[in-house]
């Protein structure tokens, strides 16, 4: 993998953060999520093509998150 597709990735990896996202939602759920935190539509698409969310929790009395995405190439990422 270029550098160039590493720091895309890692940045897509890094905005979907900010996402409320859930296991078993729908692609167009999971694609509309992304997009309300800034990524565009065709990003959105290609991302879940290629990262499923494996679990997701959020700890309400401090407002923080965290969500364990899987890669179709069995990677996985903690975003939080």
């Amino acid at each position: 993998m270029t550098s160039i597709t590493e720091a895309s990735q890692q940045a897509n990896l890094a905005l979907a953060a900010y996402a409320t996202l859930t296991k078993g939602m729908k692609d167009q759920d999971y694609i509309n999520a992304l997009v309300a935190v800034g990524m565009s539509e065709s990003e959105a698409e290609d991302f879940v093509k290629h990262w499923t969310v494996v679990d997701s929790a959020t700890f309400d009395e401090n407002g923080a998150s965290a969500t364990i995405l899987g890669a179709v190439t069995n990677e996985w990422r903690v975003s939080v």
